[in-house]
């Protein structure tokens, strides 16, 4: 992330093309791929996600891109309840000068501004509505990645406007993940590289950088009449 603000506004893009993606064998993976990271970094304080890794945790080999998720949510479910909220505390809000690890963008990326501005334009265009625990923090990790799953989702289901919802997940997790992602897993690493988090953000970072080279790899610019001739 370089710019010094961000300003564009998601729109359908019209020079931009996808092929090669069998929706049937991708999306739906992906949108509960990243359904499920953002339960595993959600608060511990505020959200029980405990339902929704317990059906994944009860599966065998359920693996994206080499990692398997289903062995990550039953280490999460293994850890006493107790235990999760202190270790997600002491990461990600105790601290004189802030938190240890920033599990919010706008933390994580202060000398940038319109951050938060260009998640809620995503947001809003893409009509998401925000759980009302975190309506105060549009750039918590848990929040963008539950963003992300939604717009999987729309994209296993719907039959118009598919190219757009296609087209946004590549533009939303290239602005606001792919860089910060293995910025969050160094850090964690840093403070508490035996914590339960430590696993799930080095899962998490490795998930996010083989997406995006997968979905990089299904985009092609439209060609232009004349640029042959």
């Amino acid at each position: 992330m370089t710019p010094d603000s961000l300003t564009i506004t998601p729109t359908n893009d019209s020079e931009r093309y996808i092929q090669d993606r069998d929706l049937n064998l991708t999306a739906a993976v992906r949108c509960k791929s990243y359904g499920l990271f953002s339960s595993l970094l959600a608060s511990s304080h505020e959200i029980d996600v405990g339902k929704q890794l317990r059906e994944v945790a009860g599966m065998d080999n359920f693996c994206v891109y080499g990692i398997d998720l289903g062995a990550l949510c039953g280490t999460y479910l293994s850890v006493d309840k107790l235990a999760r909220k202190n270790e997600y505390s002491r990461l990600f809000e105790i601290g004189d000068s802030g938190p240890p690890v920033a599990i919010r963008e706008q933390q994580q990326f202060g000398q940038i501004s319109g951050i938060r501005e260009d998640l809620v334009r995503f947001y809003e265009f893409f009509d998401y509505k925000i759980h009302q625990h975190y309506a105060w923090a549009p750039d918590h990790i848990s929040v963008i990645l539950e963003f992300t799953h939604l717009l999987c989702y729309y994209e296993s289901v719907v039959s118009e406007d598919q190219l757009s919802y296609q087209l946004a997940q590549y533009d939303f997790v290239s602005r606001h993940l792919v860089d910060w992602a293995p910025i969050f897993a160094d850090l964690i690493d840093n403070v508490q590289p035996d914590s339960l988090y430590a696993d799930i953000a080095r899962s998490l970072c490795l998930f996010i950088t083989r997406d995006h080279e997968w979905q990089a790899s299904t985009i092609f610019p439209m060609e232009r009449s004349g640029d042959n001739g």
